[in-house]
């Protein structure tokens, strides 16, 4: 019986440490891995993803223009109707938050209207945080020209490590 409740306390102990390191983890060290952070208090829940999560996920290309870079990039990703599907069960609004603690908050059904796009990757490569990376919220400006409004640049974030649902 004693091993039994010994065994139990090492697996219990186990699981704890090696799910709230990720938990505990500062922006600096999300953007370092690559790493995003996504909780939804609608549901209580709370998980730590990185790229190869977002591959398992619907991904698709979205080549477009942006109103800080030059020339047309192709991005890969998840879009936001899908993030909200996965995570954000119940929820109405989102507040994505930065590397550098940059805030926004938004209304999901804005995001998905506007066909916000989670991007991991450009140009075929994983971006770097001098690229807006490792996550940049963009939209298809080069399609939906009307989307090139202060309130859409707006909800296009970059460096992007933590995103909660509400």
């Amino acid at each position: 019986m004693l091993r039994r409740q010994f065994v139990a306390g090492v697996v219990a102990s186990f699981s704890l440490l090696s799910a709230s390191p990720l938990k505990a983890l500062t922006s600096g060290q999300l953007a370092r891995k690559s790493l995003l952070k996504i909780s939804n208090t609608t549901n209580g829940t709370e998980t730590v993803i990185g790229i190869d999560d977002l591959r398992n996920m619907p991904t698709s290309k979205l080549t477009t223009t942006t109103p800080w870079t030059d020339g047309t990039i192709e991005f890969e990703g998840v879009y936001f109707r899908d993030i909200v599907a996965r995570f954000g069960s119940g929820a109405k609004v989102g507040r994505a938050t930065a590397f550098n603690d940059y805030q926004i908050d938004f209304e999901l059904s804005e995001i998905m209207a506007k066909d916000g796009f989670l991007a991991f990757s450009r140009d075929g490569k994983p971006m770097s945080r001098r690229d807006k990376g490792p996550f940049w919220v963009v939209f298809p400006w080069t399609e939906r020209p009307e989307f090139d409004t202060r309130s859409v640049h707006g909800l296009s974030i970059w460096q992007l490590v933590d995103l909660s649902f509400n």
